[in-house]
């Protein structure tokens, strides 16, 4: 399972829920990486998502510049 994006996400949200800010960074910089280019909404929906919720880490971390930039990748 370590390889399902979907289990890769919840751990990236849930360490992102407990302010373990980098570990939600590089967790769904991973997602990002191996599922970014795969073919399929299911995958480009956890892309998606892991862009958004990679934002919001930055916002979090004082870093508003970083975060507008990740969304303006996917919007």
């Amino acid at each position: 399972l370590p390889d399902n994006p979907i289990v890769m996400f919840r751990k990236g949200w849930l360490l992102y829920r407990v302010e373990r800010w980098q570990d939600s960074i590089d967790t769904l910089q991973a997602i990002i990486d191996k599922f970014g280019s795969e073919p399929g909404e299911q995958f480009q929906d956890i892309v998606r998502r892991s862009h958004f919720i990679m934002s919001t880490v930055y916002v979090h971390k004082g870093d508003l510049r970083k975060g507008e930039e990740i969304l303006e990748k996917i919007y």
